[in-house]
């Protein structure tokens, strides 16, 4: 495998986690949500509770579910309160030490600007760069989720289209 950076985009709950896994050992899996994680488990009431998404914690609102409260935290309070890159230069500080000596792999890139620091990376240091887009058959984009972090990134942006099976690898070609 060459060196690169990656990013993966996709909807929500579509396995862009898991098929981040298959690229293991070779690269360095990484999220750009990592710090919002890390800030929340701090209030939630055990650290498990990151990773349920649609449930709502015991004894928080009932609107307050855990990507709720991740989606606000990190627009609300980072990109909007703070500044838009606050996660993008929190995630190259994170990736720095390993930039040109093993392959990065981003596996939640939601915003614009995301999928350009990804670039922009790439150009300085000399390194490819690539954009996957994961989809699964059965997983659209939940129409119902207006929040800005489930818009997708515009074609553009995106340079390999890939459907995954369950399990994470690449299913065959639709």
């Amino acid at each position: 495998m060459d060196i690169e950076i990656i990013g993966l985009c996709g909807p929500k709950g579509v396995g862009k986690s898991t098929y981040a896994k298959t690229f293991e050992p070779e690269a360095m899996v990484f999220s750009f949500a990592k710090p919002l994680k890390e800030m929340l488990i701090t209030i939630l009431p055990d650290e498990g509770w990151i990773e349920q998404k649609e449930d709502v914690p015991p004894g928080f609102p009932e609107h307050c579910t855990v990507r709720y409260m991740l989606q606000e935290l990190g627009t609300s309070f980072g990109r909007e309160t703070c500044y838009p890159n606050i996660w993008v230069d929190a995630a190259y500080r994170m990736i720095h030490p390993y930039i040109g000596k093993k392959t990065i792999l981003f596996d939640d890139v939601r915003f614009p600007n995301e999928a350009w620091a990804i670039r922009r990376w790439g150009v300085t240091n000399e390194i490819l760069t690539k954009i996957i887009h994961v989809s699964r058959k059965g997983f659209e984009p939940d129409e119902n989720d207006q929040h800005v972090s489930e818009a997708g990134l515009p074609r553009a942006f995106i340079d390999k289209w890939v459907t995954v099976e369950e399990d994470g690898k690449e299913g065959a070609p639709q």
